[in-house]
């Protein structure tokens, strides 16, 4: 593993033939009808994301999301539906407190057990393999005892289903090169959020192409930080 650490800070990849965990899942955001792929490998000390479809919001062969299990933090690229700003952000891994269910399903020829938790605006229920003692699983979701194969957000924004598994993958796999990026954490990152949204929304409602005219003004966002916009939309008067 240090072999592969040290390729994440130094060159963003890294070839390995120790043993990790292969998963390819679908995502689909369903208020904007986009499907994407995304492959994820998972080592004992990083989980690292990269997407594999056109249709995703990141550029193809980028590595928009590592998880850090050493360090206790996740380094994630967030492409903003505001402009199509880009922010590189480092948040932490989080404490999921997760309440279990009765309900069971079969996912890729594993039993899997189903689980539900709230976190930043949404709830969320997930199905998860104990049979695969891997406290991880799709985005920033983990901290079951097993790991996540399904998950859903309850108000149907978004969904995750894996698609591949292979358990004793023993190829090659990219790493996102944190020290190439400047990362806000958290609070700084809704801050700078927070700040271009208010200035498309002045750039809206000054323009006088418009005048006298409201429109609905709406951004997708998985976490909710900003209801005003993220949720029900924002009505806007063109001054």
């Amino acid at each position: 593993m240090k072999y592969c650490i040290l390729f994440i800070f130094l060159l963003g990849f890294s070839k390995t033939n120790a043993q990790s965990i292969f998963v390819e899942y679908e995502e689909i955001l369903h208020e904007d009808n986009i499907i994407n792929h995304f492959d994820v490998w998972i080592t004992d000390s990083i989980s690292t994301m990269i997407a594999n479809s056109d249709n995703d919001r990141v550029h193809l062969n980028e590595v928009p999301y590592l998880k850090h299990k050493k360090n206790g933090f996740s380094y994630r690229i967030e492409a903003s539906s505001v402009d199509g700003i880009e922010y590189h952000v480092k948040d932490s891994l989080h404490n999921f407190k997760w309440v279990l269910l009765p309900d069971t399903a079969t996912i890729l020829k594993r039993k899997c057990m189903s689980a539900k938790t709230t976190f930043r605006g949404r709830e969320y229920k997930v199905f998860y393999a104990p049979e695969i003692p891997v406290a991880d699983g799709p985005w920033k979701l983990g901290g079951l005892p097993g790991l996540i194969l399904e998950a859903k957000t309850i108000d149907g924004f978004a969904s995750w289903r894996a698609t591949k598994l292979n358990l004793a993958y023993k190829g090659s796999y990219k790493c996102q090169n944190i020290s190439k990026h400047t990362y806000l954490d958290w609070q700084a990152y809704t801050e700078a959020y927070k700040k271009d949204l208010e200035e498309k929304i002045y750039k809206i409602r000054t323009n006088k192409a418009f005048k006298g005219a409201k429109i609905k003004y709406k951004v997708t966002s998985l976490e909710i930080f900003h209801p005003e916009t993220q949720v029900n939309g924002m009505e806007i008067e063109i001054d």
